[in-house]
């Protein structure tokens, strides 16, 4: 999510409705779902686009 640098894995549909509710209308992100790139098994080596 935009500004906050949020980013969400795996997401079904049937997450949408708690991400809009929790995250987007009372400003908590959904823990279960964050992406963290720091922690092994997440993709570690995500750049913003345009860097080499």
């Amino acid at each position: 999510m935009y500004p906050e640098a949020v980013w969400y894995k795996q997401v079904t549909v049937a997450d949408v409705d708690e991400i809009v509710e929790s995250h987007l209308v009372n400003g908590v992100p959904v823990e279960r779902l964050r992406q963290h790139p720091q922690l092994p098994g997440d993709s570690s080596k995500l750049k913003p686009i345009g860097n080499a």
